[in-house]
């Protein structure tokens, strides 16, 4: 990771090898749901340099169990990419909802509200905006503290993807067929 932004934690840090593997397209619009301190979107804006990135986040105070100021810090860290980050802030649900049926993205991470419900929607809500062919990665499938296995295996089930896998990992990504 970039020692000249400001991050308090590098969750991200450990997946960049998975996704450096799964990345084999030409991105030119990505979709983060949960952008936190800007990481994993200024990795990605690092590793394309034509990719535009639309961030969704509540910024929420509550959430930055370091400072409060995680808002701050993102504004910051995603500065000098200029008109290439778009921040959306409120909730992912909320936001979704007033896309087009028509926006389309290559990629969309989705590391936002990890409850059931909420990443349940997330993916109801997102998954129309993915181009075929498009890559979607998920952040969490694999830790029983949250219910993102339970809402990304439902979703799933009658949906035509290529599953991404490489172990028994936090991460998991997808194809749409």
């Amino acid at each position: 990771m970039r020692d000249d932004k400001e991050f308090t934690q590098l969750w991200h840090d450990n997946a960049t090898g998975m996704w450096a593997r799964w990345l084999t397209g030409d991105y030119k619009r990505a979709l983060e749901i949960g952008s936190f301190e800007g990481a994993s979107a200024i990795w990605l804006l690092d590793l394309f340099p034509k990719l535009k990135v639309t961030c969704v986040d509540t910024f929420s105070p509550g959430f930055d169990d370091v400072t409060g100021e995680y808002e701050q810090r993102f504004d910051r860290n995603v500065e000098e990419y200029g008109n290439r980050v778009t921040k959306l802030k409120g909730k992912s649900q909320d936001i979704l909802k007033t896309f087009s049926k028509r926006s389309k993205f290559d990629l969309i991470y989705i590391d936002a509200d990890h409850t059931y419900e909420a990443v349940l929607e997330d993916l109801k809500l997102s998954y129309p905006l993915l181009k075929k062919g498009g890559l979607m990665i998920l952040d969490d499938y694999d830790n029983k503290d949250f219910g993102v296995k339970q809402a990304v295996d439902e979703f799933l089930k009658d949906i035509d993807v290529q599953v991404l896998r490489e172990r028994n990992d936090y991460q998991m990504a997808f194809i749409k067929l």
